[in-house]
């Protein structure tokens, strides 16, 4: 159990530095800009990943979007309810 916390931390980690390269690399260096420019994408790969790494560690993604960042709860909403959307 210790481990997996260890692991589902790193796989978070490497995420969030994924997630601020990948800010940088369209010229975000805040936050709330990148939170601005990430909702307005028809895909957040990150959110897709974060969401995919709470399936693994069966734990409630909100919970590990909470651990993320104060915005990945909203990113990963909004990437649920677009596969929901496809579903139907």
């Amino acid at each position: 159990m210790e481990q997996e916390i260890l692991d589902l931390k790193l796989e978070l980690e490497l995420l969030q530095k994924k997630d601020y390269e990948d800010a940088l690399n369209h010229g975000i260096d805040n936050k709330k800009d990148w939170y601005e420019y990430i909702i307005k994408q028809d895909k957040d790969e990150i959110a897709e990943a974060v969401i995919n790494v709470a399936k693994r560690y069966n734990v409630l993604a909100e919970n590990v979007a909470n651990i993320f960042d104060s915005t990945m709860v909203m990113r990963i909403t909004k990437v649920m309810q677009s596969k929901k959307g496809l579903k139907k």
